[in-house]
């Protein structure tokens, strides 16, 4: 992806994998996700530092404003961010970058999911953390955020003392309206992938005859056949 940015040239294509695959339609690949752009940095390894770095800051970030939103104090959301952060699911996933970039804003989406996205700020700011999300290429994590923010809208917290107390139609409306906007912000990637997706052959299993059926060994004068 790197080197096709470099030449000024939208990657479409990965001749590098097998036979080549379609690349910008591979959400996974995360072609149009901004942090990607680290990667133009002559040192790969910095590059990756930098990443990383970034999402563990946005998730701990994240975490701790979510936290102090739940009423508890300084200490704690701060002792609850890094343990959340730190924790061995999320070093673990680190090692996916396009899942772990959309872990990271989690947490920030249920902030404002918690909130019951009651401001227009409140949804425009979902909305553009939600195509950011979506741009790294995790739609496993997407559905999931998804799931999240749709419980944290129907249990969100009371509006400010003497405000509007919106009811549960109008939340989820609101999270569908600013749901919607994210889809649209994001479809520069998302249009590509439906449309591969719509196509591929990976949708299914293979067909019978076309499976490995493993290998066969002799135990005890017997064939055995290892899946």
């Amino acid at each position: 992806t790197a080197d096709r940015l470099r030449r000024g040239e939208l990657p479409l294509w990965n001749p590098l994998s097998g036979g080549g695959e379609p690349w910008l339609a591979n959400l996974q690949s995360g072609v149009y996700y901004p942090p990607g752009l680290f990667f133009l940095l002559p040192s790969p390894a910095l590059a990756a530092g930098l990443y990383l770095l970034l999402h563990f800051a946005a998730a701990a970030f994240g975490m701790r404003a979510f936290l102090r939103q739940e009423g508890v104090s300084e200490s704690a959301a701060l002792a609850g961010s890094a343990a959340f952060t730190a924790s061995g699911f999320s070093a673990s996933l680190s090692s996916y970058w396009n899942h772990f970039g959309a872990f990271a804003w989690l947490p920030a989406l249920a902030f404002f999911a918690r909130r019951g996205l009651r401001t227009r700020s409140d949804r425009l700011a979902f909305a553009g953390l939600l195509a950011l999300q979506a741009l790294s290429g995790s739609p496993e994590m997407s559905i999931a955020t998804a799931a999240v923010a749709a419980l944290f809208v129907w249990r969100s917290r009371p509006e400010p003392e003497g405000g509007f107390a919106a009811g549960l139609s109008l939340r989820l409306r609101r999270l569908a309206a600013a749901a919607a906007l994210g889809v649209v912000l994001a479809a520069a990637a998302l249009v590509p992938f439906a449309e591969l997706a719509s196509v591929s052959d990976r949708r299914g299993p293979l067909p019978a005859p076309e499976r490995e059926a493993g290998s066969v060994y002799r135990i005890n004068g017997r064939d055995v056949r290892q899946r």
